[in-house]
């Protein structure tokens, strides 16, 4: 299943001898049944001037199909290697090739044209031919992937150099086989359980999403010292109100948590001793996670607090 072009459509084929084509509209619901050869979905058109392909049984055809269900095949020599597309616009559309068994390599734009479907070849001059003549690619942001545990979505913004704070890879669900983008990069698709799923992409300030990003790794240090502090102080309580000293810290108080990766980049300052010889319990450090501009830090009574740096 892949989308077409127009974001609306959505083209279902299957790979056994009896298995059914067709169009979905997704918004309406409507299903039209198509003919086609076996084959694999090539390209769903997450640019606009792409509209679906289809490559059939490895032979050198590809397949253009219209919402309405009208087919164009165009047919390429049988000794190209061949990508995309790669660009296009309202009348063609370019695919990257290279002829096969050919030394030295050579690399070739094929043109389609959709009106009269000649397809005609030129020879790239050098490696950064294509950039140069279609810039407006290198801007394309956004990707998606399937692979593994699970689906994700990735954006990295070619106008910016170094290091970012924000995350550029988010999970949006499982790693099963398909996951692709709207054309505008306005929505993503994926599957879940069986289940066909659209999750609408928003753009948002990029000042507000530093803000959020803290914030939630702000939270998610507090959660994690709170189970240390409480896996601390069911240790005492265990022991005779001692506390774990500087060495094998952590073997001590795997078995009163969950998950010991949470004690991942915490610092353990405490040297030990018993709680009756702690004159203020609650003031008393522990350890502490750095956070963004300070602390979170575990007090001997297990509350946690977020100091700020000097």
């Amino acid at each position: 299943v892949t989308t077409m072009f127009d974001d609306v459509h959505l083209v279902h084929n299957s790979n056994s001898p009896d298995g059914k084509a067709g169009i979905l509209n997704f918004k309406t619901g409507e299903n039209l049944p198509i003919e086609l050869k076996s084959g694999y979905l090539m390209y769903g058109g997450n640019l606009p001037f792409a509209p679906f392909l289809m490559i059939n049984d490895g032979v050198d055809n590809i397949t253009f199909l219209t919402a309405e269900g009208k087919s164009t095949v165009a047919t390429f020599a049988k000794n190209l290697s061949i990508s995309g597309p790669v660009g296009g616009d309202n009348q063609n559309i370019y695919f990257h090739s290279i002829i096969k068994r050919f030394t030295p390599r050579t690399a070739l734009r094929l043109t389609f044209n959709r009106a009269t479907g000649e397809v005609s070849q030129t020879p790239y001059k050098n490696n950064d031919e294509w950039n140069d003549l279609h810039p407006e690619f290198q801007l394309e942001g956004f990707s998606v992937n399937a692979t593994g545990e699970y689906s994700t979505i990735s954006f990295r913004d070619p106008m910016q150099s170094g290091f970012s704070e924000l995350p550029w890879q988010i999970k949006i669900g499982p790693g099963n086989g398909f996951v692709q983008l709207s054309s505008q990069n306005d929505f993503v698709l994926y599957q879940d359980a069986g289940s066909l799923l659209l999750r609408e992409i928003k753009a948002v300030d990029f000042g507000l999403a530093k803000k959020l990003w803290k914030a939630e790794l702000l939270a998610k240090l507090v959660d994690r010292a709170k189970t240390i502090g409480t896996a601390v102080v069911m240790w005492a309580s265990d022991h005779d109100d001692k506390y774990p000293g500087q060495t094998g810290w952590e073997d001590e108080l795997k078995p009163y948590v969950r998950d010991s990766n949470i004690f991942g980049d915490f610092t353990y300052t405490f040297k030990g001793g018993n709680a009756r010889d702690i004159g203020d319990v609650s003031g008393t450090e522990l350890g502490f996670f750095v956070a963004s501009g300070g602390r979170v830090v575990v007090y001997a009574d297990s509350h946690v607090k977020f100091v700020p740096n000097p």
